[in-house]
């Protein structure tokens, strides 16, 4: 686990030898969303795990249960990088703007695929997961949600769409219109309506995630082979299809070269505010300290 550590600059991580459970924590270093080096730093700890793992027989591997969880107060994850996006569109590079959602497709690939090792993936919402940030926590197998949490897909605020993976992990659970209904009105839901929906599999008390999860991995820890086993019938039944996922990325990399100057306007205004609600609470927890 060391040598994967010091291969990472955005993401921490932690391993609970008794239940063979990896916990990863994402660092963000500018602004609470997937920039490109964290998502680079994904690739890089999911491979590495791979090459460590791949000659292991499936009952003797460290890693049973990878949790992802984020190391910003009040954040899971606010989606994609909107300065790339605006950097992008204005100086028309699309190949970027594409690497980059391919990039993304292909991390929560990995986690929806349990790395190609059996590995069950689990996410802790304690905070708002917006746009990519849901996308990516709903690619793992199991998602948890503090009650506090907030969900949405407010892509269609900038003028565009949800592309790396609404369409495939969140129109799984809950179906294709209450899906495009989340896009279309590009609002903020509750963990208990998404919940309801199918979009959650587990809401739990504010501060109870960690607690909560450590017992799921408890109780099916000694039933892992059922329950391995279980997930990948899940993902044979949900048919997932990756070289349609980065086709999806294609038609948003379009969507984005034909939005207007207002929209680009908009996108800058959310980064300024960003970066100015992390200043504040940088400041915060500063004088608290």
């Amino acid at each position: 686990m060391d040598t994967l550590r010091g291969r990472l600059t955005e993401i921490g991580i932690a391993y609970d030898h008794k239940r063979r459970l990896l916990i990863t924590t994402l660092m963000f270093r500018d602004r609470p969303c997937f920039s490109l080096q964290l998502l680079r730093d994904y690739r890089a700890l999911c491979d590495g795990l791979a090459d460590f793992m791949v000659g292991i027989p499936f009952e003797a591997r460290p890693v049973r249960f990878l949790l992802h969880t984020s190391g910003e107060p009040g954040i899971w994850c606010l989606g994609g990088d909107l300065d790339l996006f605006v950097r992008c569109i204005r100086e028309g590079d699309h190949e970027t703007l594409r690497d980059y959602g391919n990039e993304c497709i292909h991390s929560g690939y990995i986690s929806h695929t349990g790395l190609g090792l059996s590995v069950v993936t689990m996410c802790l919402v304690q905070g708002q997961a917006l746009g990519g940030g849901f996308e990516s926590a709903r690619s793992c197998n199991f998602l948890f949600a503090e009650e506090q949490s907030r969900f949405g897909l407010p892509e269609m605020k900038f003028n565009m769409f949800p592309g790396m993976g609404a369409y495939s992990y969140i129109a799984e659970r809950i179906g294709m219109r209450r899906t495009e209904d989340m896009v279309l009105k590009a609002g903020s839901h509750t963990a208990h309506t998404m919940y309801d929906m199918g979009a959650v599999d587990y809401v739990v008390s504010k501060g109870e995630g960690i607690r909560k999860v450590r017992a799921f991995v408890d109780l099916y820890g000694e039933k892992f082979n059922g329950l391995a086993s279980m997930m990948e019938a899940r993902r044979l039944s949900m048919r997932i299809d990756l070289d349609s996922m980065h086709r999806v990325v294609d038609t948003w990399v379009d969507c984005a070269f034909r939005i207007g100057s207002t929209d680009l306007k908009r996108m800058e205004r959310l980064v300024a505010a960003q970066r100015q609600r992390r200043q504040r609470a940088s400041t915060t927890r500063t004088l608290g300290n």
